[in-house]
């Protein structure tokens, strides 16, 4: 069971700002039925949208972008994500990515992991800073240390 986290901002409806999960209703509901373990965090930030895998920003977006509870085959967006997802699930935790990070872990450490997933949670517990660089999602935007997709509803600027 690979772990999703979803940490999304408070937004206005109605006049009034505040954290709401109607939005993410699709997109959980599909993570799950896909095996995912969805967990929720709140930020601060307004109309943020941001999805994890392992400490790594996998998507990000502002959430209005979501429709309002809708099904994930009616939400463009939603599918982005789960697709972006999908891709990163492939790539974390691929055999090769596994072996890397089982080299760079103390041995002493290392005495519990028998498994991937024990190692997916020493990754958690001990390397939040891992970097993928290798990445490729298309349009990419550095984001701390990993590489991260980011929806934009505007074209971007050419100024370099």
């Amino acid at each position: 069971m690979v772990l999703v986290k979803i940490i999304y901002g408070p937004y206005e409806a109605n006049g009034i700002i505040r954290h709401k999960k109607q939005r993410l209703w699709g997109l959980t509901n599909e993570l799950k039925k896909l095996g995912y373990i969805v967990e929720f965090e709140c930020t601060p930030q307004y109309g943020r949208l941001i999805i994890q895998m392992l400490n790594q920003i996998i998507f990000q977006c502002n959430i209005t972008n979501l429709r309002f509870n809708c099904l994930y085959e009616d939400d463009v967006i939603c599918q982005r994500i789960i697709k972006a997802v999908m891709e990163a699930e492939t790539r974390l935790y691929s055999k090769t990515n596994m072996e890397k990070i089982r080299e760079i872990i103390p041995k002493e450490v290392q005495l519990d992991a028998k498994s991937d997933e024990s190692v997916v949670k020493m990754i958690e517990d001990y390397l939040p800073d891992l970097c993928y660089n290798s990445w490729d999602f298309g349009k990419q935007d550095k984001v701390g240390a990993g590489m991260v997709y980011q929806y934009r509803t505007s074209t971007p600027s050419n100024n370099n």
